[in-house]
């Protein structure tokens, strides 16, 4: 008679908790770690200078309307995706609140494409029997048809989540610039290229660590209002949203409606990722702080500057700067 032998019992696994290393907390931590949270990411879908989503099935030549739904500072994200989606693949994109999209009446059907930033059962049922295809950017996930960030937000604030979410968003729509002919595989190439070299940006923006505490020092008015204009409009939701406290009125404007009454009674901050947006603001002398990309000229004293990457990724080096400011500020 054979010897049945035991099975070995399974030892739970052991996870062992977060550490905070060096830093005082785990806001600055995840500020000054995101550019390897976002290479992680990158080497997760890219090989070889080609981004990979083919998992997600879509046939994005036969959409013909995306809706990019998100909540709180989500929401910012799904504003500069729809601009980049609408450049890159040419189709109407629409970023739309979770809620607004859950109790409105949006077109959903065999032709539109939902991206939803996070997870929604709602925003799920909304679109079931609709015909309507889904992409979930997810934190965490096993099902094989979502983006997976692999990151969970432990800070007081969003900061390395919503870069990774920006990164997401972007690779996304270069994977379907791509396939819908709009972008050429070389323009694809040289962007995932530029992708790769987020990290070492990000650490030049935090270079400037010690200037970024006297610019936060010299924004000490109780109501701030951030603007710009397309992607740069994006970030400044995300600023307002990041600064708003109990002590600080903090919201944002697209730079078209920024009128006197707003210039009389607000702190005013501008962003500007390109020449051409930062010659939108530059008429104006009445801006307390601008915080563009080095791509631009005439900068002064009231100028935050980040090394210039391209269109599409300027914004989330700016938004790199908006996070330190924020931290700045929450901190003393």
């Amino acid at each position: 008679m054979k010897k049945l032998l035991a099975k070995k019992k399974k030892e739970p696994e052991v996870v062992s908790p977060p550490s905070l290393d060096s830093f005082p907390d785990f806001t600055k931590k995840e500020i000054f770690t995101q550019g390897q949270l976002i290479d992680n990411l990158l080497g997760r879908y890219i090989q070889a200078d080609k981004i990979n989503f083919d998992f997600l099935k879509v046939k994005i030549d036969k959409i013909k309307r995306i809706y990019i739904v998100g909540a709180g500072t989500d929401y910012s994200c799904a504003v500069f995706g729809a601009y980049n989606f609408e450049v890159l693949l040419d189709i109407i994109a629409v970023p739309i609140a979770l809620g607004e999209f859950v109790y409105s009446n949006p077109i959903l059907d065999k032709n539109t494409l939902v991206v939803l930033i996070g997870e929604s059962g709602s925003v799920q049922k909304r679109i079931e029997g609709s015909g309507a295809r889904l992409i979930r950017i997810m934190d965490f996930s096993d099902s094989k048809s979502d983006i997976v960030l692999n990151y969970k937000t432990l800070g007081r604030i969003p900061t390395a989540s919503y870069s990774l979410k920006l990164t997401a968003l972007a690779m996304l729509a270069l994977y379907f610039g791509e396939k819908n002919q709009v972008i050429t595989p070389l323009y694809v190439k040289i962007a995932t290229q530029m992708l790769r070299g987020l990290k070492n940006k990000i650490k030049g923006v935090l270079s400037q660590e010690y200037i970024i505490h006297e610019i936060a020092g010299v924004l000490d008015s109780d109501r701030l209002l951030f603007t710009g204009t397309n992607v740069d409009f994006a970030v400044a939701i995300y600023a307002g949203e990041l600064l708003q406290s109990g002590k600080c009125i903090s919201s944002s404007i697209p730079l078209s409606q920024l009128n006197s009454e707003y210039r009389d009674n607000f702190s005013i901050i501008a962003l500007a990722s390109n020449l051409d947006f930062y010659n939108l603001i530059d008429s104006a002398d009445d801006f307390r702080l601008k915080i563009v990309s080095s791509g631009v000229s005439a900068l002064d004293e009231n100028t935050l500057t980040y090394d210039e990457s391209i269109p599409l990724l300027n914004p989330i080096l700016s938004s790199v700067a908006v996070q330190m400011i924020a931290y700045v500020k929450q901190n003393g």
